[in-house]
Parts: C-alpha cells; structure tokens; sequence
C-alpha cells in the first residue's frame, strides 16, 4: 500500500476548518460589523498613527497605474482607500460598519477625494452584479468571513489582473490580551482566528498558487497614556459592561 500524499492533503477540509475556527473565534466577541459599529471602537481604531502609516505606505508601494479601478474589501476608515484614491482613476469600498463608513466619509470630505464609491454590506452578503470589475481586488486584514471559500472565489470574479490578501501569520496583539483573559472572564479559552498558512491550503486546494510576502512591523502595539486608558480599552475589547473586573484588569496592564 503506498501513501498517496497529494490526494491525503487535498482531501482535507481547510474552508471548513477556517469556517469553524472563525465561528468559535467570535462567539463571545461578535463579528467584525457589530464590533466596529460602536463608534469609540472605530475611532480608537482610525486614530491609531501606526495603521495610518502603515496604510500609506503599502498604498504607495503597490504603484499602480493611475487608470487602475481597485476594490478595497473590508476598507475600514479608508486606511489604504484614502491614499489609493490619491493615485488612481476609483476605488470601489465594500464596508459593513456604519461607523468605518462615517468615518471614511469624513476624511474624503477632508481631502477632497470624489473616486471612492461606498457599499455598505459585508462581503458575504454583498452582490457583485452590482459592480463592473476592478483591476484589483484587495483584502487587508479583513478576511474574518465564514464561507471563505465563496468569498474568495467572488473576489476573483471582481478581479482582472488579481487579488491581493493580508492576512496574519502568528497571535495578534489583541489576540494575545484574548488568550491571558479569556479564561478569567467568559470562563473559557479564546479560540483564536485561522492564520496565513489556513488561507494558503485553502487557496492551494482550489487550484491556485499564491504568492506569499512575509510582512514585519503590522503587529500595530497600542500606546496608553495611562494604566486608565489602557484599563478602558481592554474593557470595550473584551465587552466588560461592569466594572467588576476592574481591579484584575488594572494588575494585568501593569504586569
């Protein structure tokens, strides 16, 4: 008997694992739409020096071509649409918080940008007979979706020359706060998100073969002002409503 591992590795299922993975990673803390929809999340988020710099940055160095149309999913405040919208012909924004779009909407009106189309739905739900294709396509950090692989393969059918993914290859900042605090709080460990190496057998599994540039520096560590500060923020994190944990909180930020 011979030990066939091309059809063992492609008999797994990595969207399932991914679908389930995520599920569990957001059963205490909600999805992605209802946690941004809270406005002091999203601007805590939009305020952040880092991930603006960061956005400008990659948005630079892509170099596209000014006629280029690019869909930006999951854009947030506009991290990398803003300064996308600086150097090519539209940018198409599919967006599912409120908040993130007010906020995107504010810095368009600052900067006098008029090529940004807005959308508010999430990627899942959103129907892509209601857009012409784009050149690009592009994921940052947004990928928390369940049926990732419909999604992808939506992503592709927007795309003409391609898709371009970011996602996580190790425990996040905030996902670590999630491990130590977990068990304390809910009483269970956090199961945290699928990484970079899931969403490579999952597209690998599908036939394609990706590309892979390992980033450094997007771990984006937040700077308090004060023990506080730092107390409040991993409370609107974790969904503490009381100030029950408070003390527990407070000895763990100055640890």
């Amino acid at each position: 008997m011979t030990f066939n591992y091309k059809n063992f590795y492609s008999e797994i299922d990595w969207s399932s694992y991914w679908d389930k993975t995520i599920n569990f990673s957001f059963s205490n803390n909600g999805d992605y739409e209802n946690y941004y929809n809270d406005k002091q999340r999203a601007l805590s988020y939009d305020n952040s020096k880092l991930i603006k710099e960061d956005g400008e940055k990659r948005a630079k160095e892509f170099n596209f071509d000014k006629k280029y149309r690019v869909l930006d999913i999951g854009a947030g405040p506009g991290v990398l649409a803003i300064p996308l919208a600086r150097y090519i012909k539209k940018v198409t924004v599919v967006e599912p918080s409120a908040s993130m779009i007010d906020l995107l909407k504010k810095h368009m009106i600052d900067e006098g940008l008029t090529n940004i189309e807005i959308f508010k739905s999430k990627w899942e739900d959103f129907d892509k007979d209601a857009i012409e294709k784009h050149d690009v396509v592009i994921a940052s950090y947004s990928l928390s979706m369940q049926n990732i692989k419909s999604c992808l393969l939506k992503m592709e059918e927007c795309s003409i020359k391609e898709v371009i993914l970011y996602w996580f290859s190790g425990i996040t900042s905030w996902e670590k706060l999630y491990l130590d605090l977990y068990p304390k709080i809910y009483g269970r460990e956090y199961i945290p998100t699928p990484k970079c190496n899931i969403l490579y057998n999952i597209l690998y599994n599908m036939g394609r073969n990706p590309s892979i540039t390992y980033l450094k520096g997007t771990s984006f560590p937040k700077i308090y002002e004060s023990i506080d500060q730092s107390v409040q923020d991993i409370k609107l994190r974790l969904r503490i409503f009381e100030s029950i944990y408070d003390e527990y909180l407070k000895k763990y930020a100055e640890s």
